[in-house]
């Protein structure tokens, strides 16, 4: 079976004891960190990890290492590491937890952000490309976007940008409204929270148009869209 590095994270003075119990199962010993003991093991070396290490605080896989000395870094060298191999197309994964030890990378929030968007790039926009048509220009910007499954954006972009904005707020309300009736899960929480931005939004766009005398159509096409 084939081999992979493991890592085993535990409270910081049983380094020692933990490798013991790793060596007593019959797997090799890579490294020892403070707070981690990493070794190698197939599958079955996950399954009697799980089960018989009593000092470990849980047992990681390790895809991959780096070194990162800024944020950009670590989008770039996550982005590029085989999480094809892991995660199956449409796949669902959590970054529920980053430490940082002696980093200059400090924010495990940060961290956490990061490699969430490295991991799960856009695969409707082409970033190259985007950004090609960013420098050269308004117009160049519409016609890119005009070919993707943002075209209503561009035509948004076309009209004016308070429309354009207009348009972006109501592709998150439309992107999270399933949300609300996904019972299991914060979804319904978050939807609320954006939905009552939202709606704070409006009320904000309605009382500034009527204290400044515009018209109803002009402040109707700034209005977002609400939940039901």
């Amino acid at each position: 079976m084939e081999k992979m590095e493991l890592i085993a994270p535990c409270h910081f003075g049983m380094e020692a004891v933990l490798k013991r119990e790793v060596l007593d199962l019959g797997y090799e010993i890579s490294t020892v960190e403070d707070g981690r003991v990493c070794f190698w093991g197939d599958a079955q070396a996950i399954c009697d990890a799980n089960v018989f290490l009593r000092t470990a605080e849980r047992v990681l896989l390790k895809v991959g290492s780096f070194k990162a000395e800024t944020f950009d870094e670590l989008f770039e060298k996550t982005r590029v590491l085989p999480w094809e191999n892991y995660i199956p197309k449409n796949g669902k994964f959590w970054v529920t937890k980053a430490a940082s030890v002696k980093s200059k990378l400090f924010s495990p929030s940060d961290i956490q952000s990061i490699m969430k968007k490295a991991m799960a790039e856009c695969d409707t926009l082409d970033k190259e490309r985007l950004i090609h048509a960013a420098v050269s220009g308004m117009d160049q910007i519409m016609s890119y976007l005009a070919e993707t499954k943002y075209g209503d954006g561009a035509l948004a972009l076309a009209e004016s940008a308070s429309a354009f904005e207009r348009w972006c707020d109501n592709q998150i309300m439309e992107t999270i409204r399933p949300q609300l009736y996904n019972s299991f899960s914060l979804g319904p929480l978050v939807a609320y929270v954006l939905a009552r931005e939202n709606e704070i939004k409006t009320v904000r766009i309605i009382l500034t148009g009527k204290r400044s005398g515009l018209p109803e159509e002009f402040i109707r096409e700034r209005a977002r869209e609400m939940n039901e």
